[in-house]
């Protein structure tokens, strides 16, 4: 037993068991209810081609015996791939199949959260549940790993309150959460395993005497230091101020009250990565078994560090949201004033935890119970800097207001009530005007709260309503296609497009899905470039104002289109035939080889 451990007691794990009583078992209930009458409502509506292309693709290889970063490329760690084949496998090979397991875990996150929140009160309770529900799923119905890592970031807040105290059992289990979150999204078990450390250091308890915990206040200089470069990195001024500043606090005030020895802690810190090693362990079997790990390594670790670098990534997205909202507050009509309060609302979200929390902190006695779910959702709340659009405001959203609850909605507390409408307002308003909306409404049309009419994607692989005029779009790419292919046949979108491989049942001559990801040195290009020449395929999708474009997409677009015949353009694409000629190597100059593939 670790002296981290010992402090526990059993107090904390039967506080929500003994406040748990047949009121609550009602509302409990309740919740749950309402939470899958909204799965239902929305788990088959909107969807983002994009991603959901890239996630589909990727499935679909690995279910055909392909292996995992050998002849697929991804920049995830691997989990998030894994399960979404096994969804395919188990509900069919559809794009709504992917939702299945995440309406499932909403269910399940709802009620864990119910849990968490119990002690403040059964209104607190329900409305903190309600409320992590409608600010998250359902504001972005796509399989990404952002929302499988918001599950385990509520399952490992749940199980640092409840684990089994005084035991190695509770910071094994702890490990293992991390290392799993972080083989489904790199970046969110990073910043999930920070928050993890910094409550772990505050709850340990402060011995008598003197004491020097070198070690500890070591590693949080470097997790400073760390999350200074990424934030500096990923977030420009107001972003800092938003999102960005409020951690450092909390990091200053661990430095100067934590007490752990450092043997103590070093024994801790083993067993947590003991936990996060046997995470990995299945994933590090697959790739040795295949003899794919440096692919692995080369993909999850070059190609994802690549990402952030790209323009897009860089521009100031919240302060642009913050004017809209700001200016729609003023002067805008109903719908644009609920939705300014929204955006601000949700923009403000991080500071005000940030503040609530030091200010908690700086006043709770010493023998007082830290809890996880704060310090843990105020650092995840950083994820959102990563990349400035609404949706990453609502991975970490309902995390932070659920944590916001905690903090002021104590019984006794007068800020109880006007917290309580302002989160509920806040989840209404997101859930009229923004759950299941397009992407293709814009920045403007977001942050207005602008509705638009949906309309059944009619592919047997699909099983969606999404924005009417992507629905008519995607079926003329389809029918081109199929046109002009057959099943089986090769086709290409540059720089990305994997859903039209997915939909159409066309193979794509490369194992990567975007160019910006697949190719980042001139031998990649070259090899690219031979396929191109050597094998091409029978189809090329060329969008020359896509986001993801680099100077090596632009030079194949020019190869393709001094090769191939130009059809009908379909906007945004510009669409090429492969020329039918008798020579070996496409009509082409140059020499073929096997490389490439």
């Amino acid at each position: 037993m670790t002296a981290i451990e010992a402090s526990r007691g059993p107090s904390v794990a039967g506080e929500h068991k003994g406040r748990f009583d047949e009121r609550s078992a009602a509302v409990l209930v309740v919740v749950l209810l309402v939470t899958i009458l909204m799965m239902a409502i929305f788990h088959n509506r909107f969807w983002a081609p994009g991603d959901e292309g890239n996630y589909a693709h990727t499935a679909e290889r690995l279910l055909a015996g392909e292996i995992l970063n050998r002849d697929i490329q991804d920049v995830h760690a691997g989990y998030i791939n894994f399960v979404n084949a096994a969804a395919f496998s188990v509900f069919g090979i559809r794009l709504v199949s992917l939702r299945y397991p995440l309406a499932i875990l909403t269910v399940i996150q709802s009620g864990l959260m119910f849990l968490l929140l119990r002690p403040r009160g059964l209104l607190s309770a329900g409305v903190g549940a309600l409320t992590l529900a409608s600010l998250g799923f359902v504001q972005f119905l796509n399989p990404t790993a952002n929302w499988y890592c918001l599950f385990l970031a509520v399952v490992t807040v749940s199980w640092l309150r409840w684990g089994p105290a005084g035991r190695r059992e509770r910071l094994l289990g702890t490990g293992f959460l991390v290392g799993t979150t972080f083989l489904f999204r790199q970046l969110s078990g990073v910043l999930l395993g920070i928050g993890v450390l910094i409550f772990l250091l505050l709850e340990w308890p402060r011995p008598a005497g003197t004491n020097s915990p070198s070690l500890a206040r070591g590693l949080l200089l470097v997790v400073g230091g760390g999350l200074a470069a990424y934030l500096v990195q990923a977030t420009d001024g107001l972003g800092w101020l938003l999102l960005g500043i409020w951690p450092f606090p909390i990091l200053l005030f661990a430095w100067r009250r934590t007490s752990a020895p450092n043997r103590e802690l070093l024994g801790a810190l083993l067993t947590l990565f003991l936990g996060a090693a046997a995470a990995a362990l299945p994933l590090i079997a697959y790739h040795l078994a295949h003899g794919s790990l440096g692919a692995w390594l080369a993909d999850t670790v070059g190609s994802a560090v690549s990402l952030p670098r790209l323009d897009f990534m860089q521009r100031p997205g919240y302060t642009l949201m913050a004017v809209l909202a700001a200016h729609g507050l003023v002067v805008g009509d109903l719908a644009q004033r609920l939705n300014g309060a929204l955006w601000l609302g949700l923009l403000s979200l991080a500071g005000v935890l940030g503040w609530t929390l030091l200010r908690s902190l700086l006043q709770r006695p010493a023998q007082l119970d830290m809890h996880p779910l704060p310090l843990i959702a105020l650092f995840y709340s950083t994820i959102s800097v990563h990349y400035q659009l609404p949706i990453y405001l609502f991975y970490t959203a309902g995390l932070s207001l659920t944590a916001v609850l905690w903090l002021t909605t104590e019984p006794a507390k007068t800020s109880r009530l006007p917290v309580l409408c302002c989160a509920t307002a806040l989840a209404a308003i997101a859930l009229a005007y923004q759950a299941a909306m397009p992407l293709s409404r814009g920045l403007e049309g977001i942050v207005a709260g602008e509705r638009r009419p949906l309309a059944p994607l009619r592919f047997a692989r699909a099983g969606l309503y999404v924005d009417a005029e992507d629905a008519a779009r995607y079926s003329r790419y389809v029918e081109v296609i199929e046109h002009q292919t057959q099943p089986g046949d090769t086709i290409f979108a540059l720089p990305h497009g994997a859903i039209l491989y997915f939909l159409t049942r066309r193979t794509n001559p490369f194992r990567f899905y975007n160019t910006a990801l697949g190719i980042r040195s001139p031998a990649d290009l070259d090899a690219v470039l031979n396929v191109l020449r050597c094998h091409p395929p029978k189809l090329v999708f060329y969008n020359s104002n896509d986001k993801y474009n680099t100077a090596a997409s632009a030079r194949i677009g020019r190869f393709v289109q001094g090769r191939y015949e130009q059809l009908t353009p379909l906007p945004p694409f510009e669409v090429f035939r492969r020329r039918n000629t008798p020579s070996g190597n496409g009509g082409g100059q140059g020499s073929c080889n096997e490389a490439g593939r």
